[in-house]
Formats: structure tokens, C-alpha cells, sequence
């Protein structure tokens, strides 16, 4: 019962308290292992658990390389593609971030989008390029992202935290209830600011 009501304080808490940072506190075993689960149980029909084991590790990668939040790379992937590596939307867009070609040739530098390590390195190059020219702004920055104006830019936004706030409270549950020795202040610096 204290169990349920500390991590229902902690979950209620974390909503606001979450610090933008990449993954470099936190135990990458049990990010891959929480990851690879979240994507297999929530996504069952567009990825193999193979397939997620690499795909989370490639996430990790990139949310480490290109100083991106964890949560906000796996809210942009299931809101573009849905963990489908071979997606391809009308206008083109490709691979698990469901990044347009024509306007990013300078970054996929000839490499196949459907491959999910390039998909997810180029879409997250992207996704930095929209944070960085909006000053670090989520809002500003998933417009950007999904060329979306207006209302369909804030549709956008809230299906993105959404996905984004399904992961974060998939962490802080595993991490809460599986004998684990994280710190919950490091998680904090795990996750993006909503």
C-alpha cells in the first residue's frame, strides 16, 4: 500500500519536475530492457521483439549522441511511424521518424531511411536542428519537426506527449517495482520538460 501511494506521488511529481537531459545517469541495461518491452507490448503488430532490441538500442544511441531526451525521441517514433521501420507516408516521408528526402539529403548522405539505426540517427539530427532553432521549445520545435501550422501543429505536440508520457510512466513503474538500484533524482534528468 506505501509501495502504491510513493510511486503514485512520484509519477504525479514527475510531470513537472523532468529536466531535459540524455541518457548517461541511468543504467543503459535497464533503459535497453524497459525500452525494448515498452516497443514489443505496445507495438506488437509493427515490429518483431528482434527488431525492438535493436531499435531501442539505436534510440539510446541517439538520444545520448544528439542530446535529446529519451521520452521525446519514442513520442516522435510511435506518433510518425508506430515502430514500423518500413513506413512510407503520401508525401514521402520514410523510416521510423518518417524523414522527407528531399529535404534532408545533407544528413541521410545516400543511406537507406528504412534502415532503422540511419532512420532514427537522421530523424533525430532533425528533431535537435527544430529544438535548437526554436531555442529548445517543444512546441515550437515538434511544429518544425512535423511542418504542421496551427491547430494541426498543436494536435501534433499533444499525440506526441502523450506517446512520450506512456513511456516516462513505463520507466518510473519498472524502475519502481523492479529491484533496482536507481536513483530517482538521475531519473529526472532521464526526461523531457512537458
Amino acid at each position: 500500500m506505501i509501495k502504491s501511494i510513493i510511486f503514485v506521488a512520484l509519477l504525479t511529481i514527475s510531470s513537472f519536475v523532468f529536466a531535459q537531459q540524455p541518457v548517461s545517469s541511468l543504467d543503459q541495461v535497464f533503459l535497453n530492457e524497459t525500452l525494448h518491452h515498452w516497443i514489443v507490448e505496445t507495438y506488437p503488430k509493427n515490429i518483431s521483439a528482434d527488431k525492438a532490441i535493436l531499435v531501442s538500442e539505436q534510440i539510446l544511441r541517439a538520444s545520448k549522441n544528439e542530446n535529446i531526451s529519451l521520452d521525446l525521441l519514442v513520442g516522435v517514433i510511435s506518433q510518425e511511424s508506430g515502430f514500423k521501420t518500413t513506413a512510407v507516408s503520401r508525401e514521402g516521408a520514410k523510416g521510423l521518424m518518417q524523414v522527407i528526402p528531399k529535404w534532408h539529403q545533407d544528413k541521410i548522405l545516400g543511406r537507406k531511411l528504412s534502415d532503422p539505426k540511419v532512420g532514427i540517427e537522421v530523424g533525430t539530427m532533425v528533431l535537435k536542428d527544430c529544438l535548437n532553432n526554436h531555442n529548445q521549445d517543444h512546441k515550437k520545435a515538434l511544429a518544425c519537426y512535423s511542418g504542421g501550422t496551427g491547430k494541426q501543429a498543436m494536435k501534433y505536440y499533444q499525440l506526441v506527449l502523450t506517446k512520450s508520457k506512456q513511456f516516462k510512466d513505463r520507466l518510473l513503474l519498472a524502475a519502481f517495482f523492479n529491484d533496482t538500484d536507481i536513483d530517482f533524482n538521475n531519473l529526472r534528468f532521464l526526461l523531457a520538460a512537458n
